[in-house]
């Protein structure tokens, strides 16, 4: 195996072998001083020989990382491939380097997967040999892997600071696998991917909770054979069975006194109509008369779908049972009050002109995919394509029946969605091509339901399938909004009482997609905006469909960053502290839960997986650092703080381990069109020096990128002493850098002559530079300036916001509707650096600092529940706690991390 660290010693490749008397292990461990003078390390020069000083440093490091790699007694956090970080938070020896004396060495490095075993053991190390290769300089990637050592051969083409975009990128695609970085002691991921995929790959109809309600009504349905009793006895037993310690029936995490109260009568209702099991009766009737005063005290948006219709008949059933309920409660009188206002349950009406509502039935036998309405429609049909989907539905769920089956469309596309924000899609892509494939099949240009071949249609699942199958390229008109758009208002659905928050929520996301000339879209965004900003404003953001973890956070989010500016990494990273897992809950007819769309599996390994990605990041911002000192960045006007911002921007939008090299090459490029930039603003740069440095610098994209400054002559340079923001083409040269690193293509590849990347890098350029103005001017906000000037001001960017916007446009349509043969992943590079731009053009000082800590900085809590993860938590903290050891981990020279324009 093999590791790779930044390093003084530029451009060389060393390969070590260190033995290690068992002495000094044991002195050590005693707590005595250490003398490396018995240390035997010997080098194997595979480049030009270095001076003295450089090989002293490299002594420094080196010694020091053997050191913390074998005689640290500190905690080890789990880290990406098969190696284990140590962070130390004091000095903790002196080091003594044949005359010279190195005190309280203090840095970060790897440790090899066997040691990490046995420190997490605490065994004893028994360590005679360490073979490594160490490639300088540059940020800490591992190399290595299983079959041996990898060694970077000479010859190979770099980019300005002997970094390789060559065969570097080539081998270390191979080597920064997923499996390698999820071998990590103590946390099985792959296990927890496993069972990810098997949950995945059974989708069916949908899973979801089984409805005593529902279960109820089925269990009204007599035997049809002429004989006495139910006709499905396994019903009863599922009521028996599933009855709550307090009498009641509902959901058990949860008490919500409409949920329990329709339940709960219904299931006394069957009961009673049998006369069996009168126990289970007395009990649920005791509850009844106990809790019905509750109805009156609970919050009306938490009342379940339907309530005013269905419990006022079932209150009717009790009443002809006989059944001693407090029929004159206040409470029962507010709800027949409210019976004239929703019709939403079949099982509710009386006098229904059946000849006409079965030209309605669904496809499959069903009444709105509700067994309740069914059960209902069967015992005064006798409709036989009702028996059969009953009989289907019951014998699925062994005796009991959901709410709503199937929930097929709903399963795989919320699934879809929910793992996409996890930040875990990556491991699932075969699965997720199926469910996208799916919907596709049953998409109508009518819209959809929560199931297929539905009669009706809902803007909330239309919404969804629209967004997710723009995203994954499949063509979809926006007409089909069209339906949804009554007298300047979008609805959920026809004859709906009041506006749910979720649907408007799905629909402003699914409107951002909008292409050219898209007109429903435009209408559809501005509405459903406006609607939800006032919910936000009111404090009214709770749906009744959902009673989720933090639906405000994710309207919140969704309103201050659209998705031009919605990043990956941040979204995944609020997603984690807004997703509810097992917790969250629906409210349908009943509070039901759908098992494979909210689940804490999901959860944890999206935790589990952030934070080894978090690992890996801050490994790479450390390794930034050393190559920003090592190459005196700071001298040419380039401070960390704006790498820190480069970084973070690059790590936002490429955060998967295997493409550490472009995001790497991301961050460095637009450090170093910083510093060109400030070099060109500087006063003491002549038109000579500019023309010359252009002239001997870089071909190709560096080559054009510094060219514009030349074009756009002495102003472009320094303007009243103002210095740029980069270059408005930086953005370019940051996709194509991008590309190269991915080894997608080189630029003379004759993909950069076809039409379609000429479009695509001309509206990335445009973009860019639009942008670049935007956040130019947010620069200059402390100047002071006169109302006109404010004015001036609100009407230039108001202008620049225009073009922005419609450009943006063309740039969605032209990577999501593409018909040419450029890869896919190169269409997306672009836009994810355009929607960098845009994410910083938009987003206030102190959120972006906020976003940085979460997202580079501070770890994901584990649930507590696990042992496991509560060990790694702790680890973590202990990292956390150690970042102003060393090169710092949360700030930059000492202070805390501020993103804001000095």
């Amino acid at each position: 195996m093999a590791v790779l660290l930044g390093l003084p010693v530029s451009g060389q490749v060393l390969n070590l072998n260190l033995k290690v008397e068992s002495d000094i292990q044991n002195r050590y461990l005693e707590g005595k001083k250490v003398d490396c003078k018995n240390l035997e390390v010997v080098l194997k020069e595979m480049s030009p020989k270095k001076d003295e000083d450089d090989i002293t440093d490299f002594m420094k490091l080196l010694i020091f990382t053997f050191f913390v790699a074998f005689f640290s007694q500190i905690p080890i956090i789990s880290a990406p491939k098969v190696w284990c970080l140590l962070s130390l938070i004091s000095p903790l020896w002196d080091v003594t380097i044949g005359r010279k004396q190195y005190v309280g060495l203090s840095s970060t490095t790897y440790v090899p997967s066997p040691l990490n075993c046995k420190l997490m053991r605490s065994e004893p190390l028994e360590i005679n040999s360490l073979h490594a290769t160490f490639l300088l300089p540059g940020c800490m990637r591992t190399f290595g892997g299983r079959g041996g050592t990898t060694v970077l051969e000479d010859g190979v083409d770099s980019i300005g600071d002997g970094v390789s975009h060559c065969n570097w990128l080539e081998e270390s695609s191979k080597l920064d696998d997923e499996q390698n970085l999820l071998e990590v002691p103590g946390l099985d991921l792959w296990k927890m991917i496993n069972e990810v995929k098997a949950t995945l790959g059974a989708i069916n109809d949908g899973e979801i909770t089984i409805s005593a309600y529902d279960t109820a009504w089925v269990t009204l349905i007599e035997k049809q054979d002429g004989g006495s009793g139910p006709q499905f006895p396994s019903c009863v037993r599922w009521i028996v069975d599933n009855q709550l310690h307090d009498g009641s029936w509902g959901d058990a995490a949860m008490f919500s006194a409409h949920d329990r109260m329709i339940n709960t009568l219904a299931c006394i209702v069957a009961l009673k109509l049998w006369g069996v099991h009168l126990e289970k009766y007395e009990r649920g009737l005791s509850f009844l008369r106990e809790n019905m005063w509750r109805l009156a005290e609970e919050e009306p948006e938490l009342m379940n779908i339907g309530f005013e219709i269905a419990f006022p008949s079932l209150v009717e059933m009790a009443k002809n049972l006989g059944l001693d309920i407090p029929y004159d409660d206040p409470a029962l009188k507010d709800i027949y009050a409210r019976r004239s206002l929703k019709l939403k349950s079949l099982e509710g009406m009386r006098g229904l002109d059946w000849v006409s509502l079965l030209k309605l039935q669904c496809v499959d036998g069903s009444f709105l995919f509700s067994p309740a309405s069914t059960a209902y429609a069967f015992m005064q049909t006798r409709d036989e394509k009702c028996f059969d989907y009953l009989q289907r539905t019951v014998k699925r769920f062994n005796g009991g029946v959901p709410n709503v089956y199937p929930v097929d469309l709903f399963e795989h596309l919320w699934v879809v969605d929910r793992l996409a924000r996890l930040g875990i899609s990556r491991y699932f892509e075969h699965e997720i091509k199926s469910c996208v494939d799916y919907a596709s099949r049953y998409w109508t240009e009518e819209g959809i339901c929560w199931a297929r071949n539905s009669p009706v249609h809902d803007v909330d699942d239309t919404a969804m399938g629209f967004r997710l199958l723009r995203l994954h390229g499949y063509d979809v008109s926006s007409n089909v909004f069209r339906k949804f758009e009554k007298d300047g208002e979008f609805i959920c659905f026809a004859g709906q009482s009041s506006q749910a928050v979720t649907g408007m929520y799905n629909l402003n996301r699914a409107a951002q997609l909008l292409f050219p000339g898209e007109k429903i879209l435009e209408r559809a965004k501005g509405f459903s905006y406006a609607f939800l900003r006032e919910k936000q404003a009111c404090n009214k953001l709770t749906d009744k469909w959902i009673i989720a973890k933090d639906l405000p956070g994710q309207v919140e989010y969704a309103l201050d960053f659209p998705w031009y500016a919605n990043l990956p990494r941040i979204e995944t990273r609020l997603y984690l502290d807004q997703y509810g897992g097992a917790s969250d809950i629906w409210i349908g007819k009943i509070l039901y839960r759908m098992p494979v769309v909210k689940n804490d599996l999901y959860l944890e390994l999206a935790k589990a997986d952030f934070n080894q990605c978090q690992a890996l990041h801050q490994l790479e911002w450390l390794g930034l650092q050393m190559w920003y000192e090592e190459n005196g960045l700071g001298k040419y006007g380039v401070n960390k703080k704006s790498m820190l911002r480069a970084y973070f921007l690059a790590v936002s939008s490429i955060f998967e381990p295997d493409r550490a090299a472009e995001r790497l090459g991301w961050a460095r490029t637009a450090v170093l069109a910083d510093a060109v930039s400030a070099y060109f603003c500087s006063k003491s740069c002549t038109e000579e020096m500019r023309l010359h440095f252009i002239r001997d610098f870089l071909k190709d994209d560096w080559h054009q990128w510094l060219v514009t400054w030349r074009e756009e002559g002495t102003n472009g340079w320094a303007h009243a002493g103002a210095r740029r923001s980069g270059t408005e083409d930086t953005g370019l040269l940051l996709g194509r850098t991008v590309e190269i690193c991915g080894g997608r293509f080189a630029p003379t590849d004759q993909a950069v002559d076809r039409p379609e990347y000429v479009r695509l890098t001309r509206l990335t350029s445009s973009l860019s530079r639009l942008l670049s103005l935007i956040i130019r001017r947010r620069r200059t906000t402390t100047m002071l300036l006169s109302l006109q000037g404010v004015a001036e001001k609100d009407t230039i960017v108001n202008k620049i916001d225009e073009e922005v916007d419609s450009e943006m446009q063309e740039l969605v349509q032209c990577v999501l509707q593409s018909s040419s043969n450029l890869n896919n992943t190169t269409e997306q590079t672009f836009l994810s650096v355009v929607k960098s731009f845009y994410y910083l053009a938009h987003c206030p000082y102190a959120t972006l600092d906020t976003h940085i800590s979460k997202v580079i900085f501070h770890r994901v809590s584990y649930s507590s529940s696990s042992s496991v993860m509560a060990l790694v938590s702790g680890i973590m903290d202990f990292f956390s706690a150690s970042r102003n050891n060393g090169f710092l981990i949360s700030g930059v020279n000492g202070k805390p991390v501020t993103s804001q324009a000095e």
